[in-house]
């Protein structure tokens, strides 16, 4: 019994050990892109809608200028802890249909205005945020990195945001 006792300590201590190996290179392999470069896409005009009712779903805008590169719009991260998707609108039938996009395809030079009604990033979960505050959004590119802005947060009602002289973030 001392035997099969032992055998199962070493076979214990070797998944252990697997997993922890197995966590480290994992770990490096999901790294997030670095922070943008100069030649990155630029991200100006963001701005947060926040809900009717709290609770519920916000939306987030923002235009996106292409970089020196083609690129992706792959992720988009804020405060946790909340769950950011990137989302586009599409007619179908007549009828209106919030659709789930996996990344946002943008070109050089190119200038993506997300709006009401449009493409736009879904917030669930968005922590205490009062109208006129500020929300941290990064705007995450697959070649490029990370491009981080303060997002104006604005009340449900408000109309939507016009870019204002001195208010653009940028990479």
């Amino acid at each position: 019994m001392a035997r099969t006792d032992r055998n199962l300590g070493i076979a214990a201590y070797a998944a252990a050990l697997l997993l922890l190996v197995a966590a480290a290179v994992g770990g490096r392999a999901m790294a997030a892109p670095p922070n943008a470069g100069p030649n990155a896409p630029a991200v100006s005009n963001a701005w947060v809608r926040l809900p009717v009712v709290s609770g519920r779903p916000a939306a987030a805008y923002a235009t996106i200028t292409g970089g020196a590169m083609a690129d992706r719009l792959i992720a988009v991260e804020g405060p946790k802890p909340a769950r950011f998707e990137l989302h586009t609108t599409k007619a179908e039938n007549g009828v209106m249909r919030m659709l789930p996009l996996v990344a946002l395809p943008v070109k050089p030079g190119q200038k993506i205005a997300m709006k009401p009604g449009g493409m736009h990033v879904m917030v669930f979960g968005l922590p205490a945020t009062k109208p006129d505050s500020r929300v941290p959004l990064t705007f995450v590119f697959e070649k490029a990195g990370r491009v981080a802005v303060s997002a104006h947060a604005m009340s449900a009602t408000a109309p939507e945001m016009k870019a204002k002289a001195g208010e653009h973030s940028h990479h």
